[in-house]
């Protein structure tokens, strides 16, 4: 065996030594309990610059966004949480902002899903009582409240349709009722541009639409509003000087422990001028 030979030979048997202690510390690191995957051995000068792989459970959840439905479709796709009578109107009540629709029931009545997504929230929570938040496509969050028994827990990835509470009147609530909310990007929405609640059924406007905002018509006119932005009672509000919080409290009809719950400040606090208060 000439020079050359010898020296193709070393190559080669080196190279193996290098792919054999690769493959080797790769098979015995793990992160959060999976295996990193390796390519074959044949195509390891490819993966030089590819981060690692991980095996992937059957019950995983895989999210493809260019799969996604659209938001039109998404909402053709919602169900009414609870077939009962509407006994409160989202809009201006008392002069305080209602943000959902109330959804007569009895106590224990079973509420379900308005559409498949991650629950956020499942708690009490302030005036809202027992409260369940779900996060679906799209910025879109549904908020079920005052319930007896929260049936989920935060995390939990729920289907259309599933049952995650019972209807109570637990919080801020003078009879048993379901309130419940659509919110888009944090923006609290009429559900009745979305729900028909008395056929149980999605309305039709929402064909073509690709955000909630697009079925709202002219909400600073129009008799019934939808958004909450909207009236005497705006989302947010900026010191002005001689501005105290007991002040603004009664200006926009909220309690002083309310508004420093939205703003992370105390009955103490020193107001700054020019800077933006949360009213509801």
């Amino acid at each position: 065996m000439n020079f050359i030979d010898l020296r193709k030979t070393a190559l080669f048997l080196t190279g193996l030594l290098l792919i054999a202690r690769t493959l080797t510390a790769a098979a015995s690191v793990r992160v959060d309990s999976l295996h990193i995957y390796v390519l074959d051995a044949e195509l390891y000068t490819d993966t030089l610059d590819i981060g690692p792989e991980f095996d992937v459970p059957d019950d995983a959840l895989l999210f493809d966004e260019e799969a996604l439905p659209s938001f039109a479709d998404m909402l053709d796709q919602f169900v009414v949480p609870f077939n009962g009578k509407v006994i409160s109107k989202y809009g201006m009540r008392r002069g305080r902002m209602h943000t959902g629709t109330d959804i007569k029931l009895l106590l224990g009545d079973t509420v379900v899903a308005a559409y498949q997504g991650v629950v956020t929230r499942a708690q009490t929570y302030y005036g809202y009582g027992k409260l369940v938040v779900i996060n679906h496509n799209h910025g879109i969050e549904t908020y079920y409240a005052h319930l007896s028994n929260i049936l989920v827990r935060t995390g939990d990835t729920v289907s259309t349709g599933q049952i995650i509470g019972l209807g109570g009147r637990t919080g801020r609530a003078t009879g048993t009722h379901l309130h419940f909310e659509i919110r888009e990007n944090g923006k609290a929405y009429n559900p009745e541009l979305v729900f028909d609640f008395e056929n149980q059924s999605i309305k039709q406007e929402i064909q073509g639409k690709e955000m909630l905002a697009e079925l709202v018509k002219k909400p600073r006119v129009t008799e019934k509003q939808h958004v909450i932005e909207m009236g005497d009672t705006p989302s947010e509000y900026i010191v002005r000087s001689g501005d105290s919080l007991w002040l603004i409290a009664r200006r926009f009809q909220v309690t002083v422990n309310e508004l420093c719950r939205l703003n992370n400040l105390t009955t103490q606090s020193v107001l700054r001028i020019g800077s933006v208060l949360r009213i509801y």
